[in-house]
């Protein structure tokens, strides 16, 4: 009855609702240590928008993960790597590199520790990536 007069006000409770109860699950995942990871098998489309919402505003949120995907990439014990040339010209100039872990390239034994750290399967982990930086991360992490 309540829906009937208010519905939006129902289905913003409904979303905010769905949103705890994913989180909720979501730590209770991360507390256990007989669960490897958190897969859900075909998920409808409204269910992946809000698991990309949740997942996204974990990740932000996660100062050490945001600490490493930003850091310049190290090259050897002490060294940092170069700094990528911006490119140059007028037409055919490229795209400047990103810096950081997950590159390009990713360093994929780092983005194997955040994915077993985060309870991610491995398709969950390069969408959680694209959505924190924008970018397709399918090449470079599908061989790990």
């Amino acid at each position: 009855m309540y829906a009937e007069f208010f519905p939006h006000i129902a289905s913003v409770s409904s979303r905010q609702c769905a949103a705890e109860l994913y989180n909720a699950i979501y730590r209770y995942v991360l507390e256990r240590q007989d669960i490897a990871e958190l897969s859900i098998e075909d998920p409808a489309e409204a269910f992946e928008d809000l698991r990309d919402k949740c997942d996204l505003k974990m990740l932000l949120a996660n100062e050490q993960f945001m600490s490493e995907v930003t850091a310049p990439p190290v090259t050897a014990p002490g060294k940092v790597a170069p700094t990528p040339s911006k490119g140059g010209g007028k037409t055919g100039a490229k795209k400047p590199r990103r810096s950081g872990t997950l590159g390009p390239p990713t360093n994929h034994v780092w983005a194997e520790e955040w994915r077993l750290r985060l309870k991610l399967a491995t398709v969950r982990l390069l969408r959680c990536t694209e959505l924190v930086t924008g970018e397709s991360h399918a090449t470079c992490l599908m061989a790990t």
